[in-house]
């Protein structure tokens, strides 16, 4: 598809709907090619957007759980901290 800069002016969401369906643009300015617009490919995907589409496709984390978790260890660590006083106070460390 050939789109001059003025009709890329006027028509942008045409031209960006066409890009979208997979069609490349020609640029052309005074009937003269000057540029191609051409569709992104998912090789051409940055990184960091590849991340970004891959968390919105995870399942919701369940909040519930995590923060059980973080009680359990919690629990285990005031128990250890509990014991260690302990044997302190029994053997004078």
């Amino acid at each position: 598809m050939e789109v001059s800069v003025r009709e890329l002016r006027n028509r942008t969401k045409q031209v960006i709907d066409q890009l979208e369906l997979g069609e490349e643009i020609v640029l052309t300015r005074h009937g003269r090619p000057i540029g191609r617009i051409s569709p992104m490919s998912p090789a051409d995907e940055t990184a960091s957007a590849r991340l970004l589409r891959m968390a919105d496709e995870l399942p919701a984390l369940d909040t519930g759980l995590l923060d059980e978790l973080l009680d359990e260890r919690r629990t285990h660590r005031d128990a250890a901290d509990a014991e260690e006083r302990r044997k302190s106070a029994l053997f004078g460390h």
